[in-house]
């Protein structure tokens, strides 16, 4: 089951509980503006199990995969994402969906503090002497790609406010 707070999707879902096999199908529906769930997880969850016991179950590969709201977006946390062909998903798209569940977990001063020791990095000055620090280093050390994925993460939230 995917844990509270983490966004049902494909890859996290049993597709052998009957909560969880179609859970992530509900994510923005066709014709919905808004955010990515109209209403409480839970409800999708017993509609989920409503449709195993009417005897749904997937037989065929899907043809689309959902793609969270981009940080681009005025809102992304409040905009539905969209569904694409399947395959079309990159990484960075994967990563950004990443990275936004997690800064959607943050506090308001460790977002700050993310968002400093980043722009420390763009601007090649030394990281700060904190745990944004160590965390920016960290990802500079083993997955550097996701750096200006963060940083626009941030920024976005940074020029809402």
């Amino acid at each position: 089951m995917p844990a509270k707070g983490v966004f049902p999707l494909r890859e996290n879902c049993d597709p052998k509980d009957p909560e969880e096999f179609c859970l992530w199908a509900f994510a923005a529906p066709p014709g919905v503006n808004g955010g990515q769930f109209i209403m409480p997880i839970d409800v999708f969850r017993r509609w989920s199990q409503r449709f195993w016991d009417l005897g749904f179950r997937q037989v065929e590969e899907p043809i689309l995969e959902y793609v969270g709201p981009a940080a681009s977006e005025p809102n992304w946390a409040t905009s539905a994402g969209r569904w694409v062909p399947a395959g079309t998903v990159t990484d960075d798209d994967r990563a950004l969906q990443a990275i936004q569940t997690a800064v959607a977990r943050m506090g308001h001063q460790q977002k700050v503090e993310l968002y400093t020791a980043l722009q420390a990095w763009e601007a090649g000055d030394g990281l700060p002497e904190s745990v944004s620090g160590r965390v920016v280093q960290n990802m500079l050390d083993i997955e550097p790609h996701l750096l200006p994925i963060a940083l626009t993460v941030l920024r976005g939230l940074h020029d809402a406010a």
